[in-house]
């Protein structure tokens, strides 16, 4: 992979997960046809809303934001992107630490001791595609530095968070909505 769709570039702390707190920059990819009603970056949907840019490029503009020990590549939806695998593997050369923000629309392309995927599978509240952003958990599950975020609006979805965990083997502890 030379080239990435970019819907944006930035450097701040990371908010989520074990690694709260942590300086990274992130990559967020063009391109997810989850269809979340909810979603806060809708622009980054249509596939064609950003320009290729060269991956070296791409690496440096990043590195000029400042010093970061993590990058976040996220969307978009990261998956959905052709040679996202390459894309992994060359940021895993440049970065001490690399997490991939995924619905899990596909499975986790490779795993790796540096990589750690978030992965938030979605409601049957939040996508019609719901089914599928669960259908690969125990691929997800076999990587034990997968974390696993649900959004959830009230009770009900909690409830339905927890039972689709239960189904697809989703340990609680691993878990967080």
């Amino acid at each position: 992979m030379t080239a990435v769709r970019v819907s944006e570039l930035f450097h701040s702390l990371q908010g989520e997960g074990t690694s709260a707190g942590c300086p990274a920059h992130f990559l967020r990819l063009q391109g997810c046809d989850v269809g979340c009603h909810w979603c806060d970056t809708k622009y980054t949907w249509e596939p064609d809303g950003a320009d290729a840019q060269e991956l070296t490029s791409v690496f440096a503009a990043l590195r000029a934001l400042g010093e970061a020990p993590l990058l976040v590549l996220t969307g978009g939806e990261p998956l959905e992107h052709a040679g996202v695998g390459e894309l992994i593997t060359a940021s895993l050369e440049q970065w001490e630490r690399v997490e991939v923000e995924t619905s899990g629309l596909r499975p986790p392309p490779l795993t790796h001791a540096r990589l750690q995927y978030n992965w938030s599978p979605k409601l049957p509240t939040a996508t019609p595609r719901s089914p599928e952003t669960w259908a690969h958990a125990a691929r997800f599950m076999s990587d034990p530095r997968t974390q696993v975020k649900v959004v959830v609006r009230d009770d009900a979805d909690a409830d339905a968070t927890l039972a689709l965990a239960a189904q697809h083997g989703v340990p609680r502890a691993r878990l967080a909505f």
